[in-house]
């Protein structure tokens, strides 16, 4: 949509902040003084760009997405529903943001990374290549996330922990993670067990199959993964 720009006037953000603002020519959204929004960017009708944000290039804000502090958007990044930037985040290359995701302090997006649901960065923590985190997992203390890691349910990366998927033949990619209050998981796709219960779950459905004989490897390498890392 491609509205005429109104002129700077005051206006009360959803956060109760009232500044100096003006609705932004592509997409009608609010956007501060104190911000920057490129031309070619667009601000959906209920996004809303605060403090000293930046949109650059072609990323986009939909529903009622909100940039706050010195977050930046790169590239064709976009946001979607309620989520929100926040300190010192950074969007880039096609990285997705959903539903009610949360960026926080200098947190980084990369390579079309996703993130749905309650999902949570914080400190400098940072996705990579198609990475995924849904439901109410976190990331914090500059914990890095590689090549297609799905993290889901109450997935937790910290204390510098990288987390480089495993990668079945058939693109099925395989995590192993810390869990809140719980021990590590095994996590690929909408799968989500303790080591256990993966072993039984794939000597079940795969077992005696070239992809069964694969999946016990991965379950291995991945246990040996993890306990390089944390030791």
């Amino acid at each position: 949509m491609i509205i005429e720009s109104n002129k700077t006037q005051m206006h009360k953000f959803s956060n109760g902040h009232k500044v100096l603002a003006h609705k932004h020519p592509n997409g009608g959204g609010w956007v501060a003084e104190t911000a920057y929004v490129a031309k070619t960017a667009y601000v959906g009708l209920y996004a809303e760009v605060l403090d000293c944000s930046h949109m650059y290039g072609n990323s986009k804000m939909h529903e009622r997405s909100q940039m706050h502090g010195n977050s930046k958007m790169y590239s064709n990044s976009r946001m979607y529903g309620n989520s929100k930037m926040h300190g010192n985040s950074r969007m880039h290359d096609n990285s997705r943001m959903h539903d009610n995701s949360r960026m926080h302090e200098h947190s980084q997006m990369h390579n079309h990374s996703h993130m749905h649901d309650n999902s949570r960065m914080h400190e400098r923590s940072q996705m990579y290549d198609r990475s995924y985190m849904c439901g109410n997992s976190r990331m914090y203390d500059l914990s890095r996330i590689y090549n297609r890691s799905y993290m889901c349910g109450e997935a937790i990366l910290k204390n510098r922990q990288v987390c480089y998927g495993i990668t079945r033949s058939d693109g099925y990619s395989f995590i192993y993670i810390d869990y809140f209050e719980s021990e590590p998981h095994v996590q690929a796709g909408c799968r989500n067990f303790t080591m256990d219960e993966a072993k039984t779950h794939w000597l079940n459905t795969r077992g005696g199959t070239k992809l069964g004989t694969e999946t016990m490897l991965i379950l291995h390498l991945l246990k040996i993964q993890y306990e390089i890392q944390n030791n």
